[in-house]
């Protein structure tokens, strides 16, 4: 049977009290929990009605916030999609952002395409 640290034995809260103090509460279910015992057995051997232990684990439980993952996935990013656009100025006034992997040839068409149309 696990013992308990004295510090939570301490804190436990007086078994003939009708009511329990937020703290006292926390320190009994932390004693249940570590006991490992089950709830009868545990509260039968404090001295507390099993009922009331139960209501504060629930209680408290709901108040607790979600613990953290304990493992958390990352993934590399996608490397073609994070590199940086080539600004193009074109005589024109035309502003081209293309990617490094644009097609040469189909670069040079809409650069000629852009120009001409900025004679007419």
């Amino acid at each position: 049977m696990p013992k308990l640290p004295a510090a939570a034995i301490a804190e436990l809260p007086d078994r003939s009290r009708l009511r329990w103090k937020y703290m006292e509460a926390r320190a009994v279910v932390a004693a249940y929990e570590a006991s490992g015992l089950s709830l009868e057995k545990f509260a039968s051997r404090e001295g507390f009605k099993p009922e009331r232990v139960a209501r504060w684990t629930r209680k408290l439980k709901v108040e607790m916030p979600p613990k953290a993952p304990k493992f958390v996935e990352l993934r590399p990013a996608d490397v073609r999609r994070r590199s940086t656009p080539i600004e193009i100025v074109l005589r024109s006034g035309h502003i081209l952002f293309v990617e490094e992997s644009i097609d040469p040839t189909a670069l040079r068409r809409v650069m000629e395409l852009l120009e001409r149309d900025a004679e007419c």
